[in-house]
């Protein structure tokens, strides 16, 4: 009865299901016939055309954008799940915590 309690336990089940899964990748990856690397397969590419192999410059726009997102969720995260606790350590902790990411969105503000 223990044997089939610890099998059926989510934790036994998760790591097997890694493990399978890790043996069939490894399986596909030796038993997968090798390319063999042509002049078409190397070559730069974009959007139909064929490129110089150079550094294409890539501009990100949106950076800033998402950075401020996260460090608004993280912080609303964080405050959302320390708020329901109590005690004077938590504040401590919360605003050791808020303080840190203040400075930050004040950097990523500043750089815009």
């Amino acid at each position: 009865m223990a044997l089939t309690g610890l099998i059926s336990s989510p934790v036994v089940v998760f790591i097997i299901s890694v493990l399978v899964a890790a043996i069939i990748y490894s399986l596909g990856g030796v038993l997968a016939p090798k390319p063999t690397p042509s002049e078409d397969k190397v070559a730069s590419y974009a959007c139909g055309e064929k490129i110089a192999p150079g550094r294409v410059p890539v501009t990100i726009h949106l950076f800033n954008y998402a950075a401020l997102f996260i460090v608004f969720d993280v912080v609303a995260m964080v405050l959302a799940f320390s708020l329901a606790a109590t005690g004077p350590l938590v504040v401590w902790l919360t605003l050791a915590y808020v303080i840190p990411i203040a400075a930050a969105l004040m950097l990523l503000v500043r750089r815009r």
